[in-house]
């Protein structure tokens, strides 16, 4: 039986990094459709219009902290139950934590080869 794709949302402002994301979502054993949206506005709309199965968030976005991102999507949208990663180049453990006690199902760190962030983002088989 084929398995269903999972729809990722990457919010991320930096194209670079997205792109990067997405090629690595790629080179998993399970399908994904990928959506972007660069700020936390688009993202929420996004949410609401389309299917979302899990979303990869950056924890720096330009003129909006992650962590205001992660609470808006958990209070203010209509998928609060949506599985959200932080992917950040924070190396600090509270900075973690605090996305952790705000509804984050996991943290990534950011600045990582190629080859270990394919690796990192194979645990999110998990949610399929």
């Amino acid at each position: 039986m084929e398995q269903a794709p999972l729809n990722v949302l990457i919010i991320e402002d930096n194209s670079g990094d997205a792109l990067l994301e997405e090629i690595a979502l790629a080179e998993q054993d399970f399908p994904s459709i990928v959506h972007r949206s660069i700020n936390g506005d688009e993202a929420i709309a996004h949410l609401g219009a389309a299917p979302v199965d899990l979303v990869l968030l950056d924890g720096i976005l330009d003129g909006e902290p992650g962590l205001e991102v992660l609470r808006r999507i958990k209070t203010d949208s209509v998928r609060p139950d949506v599985p959200v990663v932080i992917v950040t180049g924070s190396e600090r453990q509270r900075d973690r934590e605090e996305f952790l006690a705000n509804g984050a199902a996991a943290s990534l760190y950011k600045r990582t080869t190629f080859e270990e962030l394919v690796s990192e983002l194979g645990a999110l088989k998990r949610f399929t």
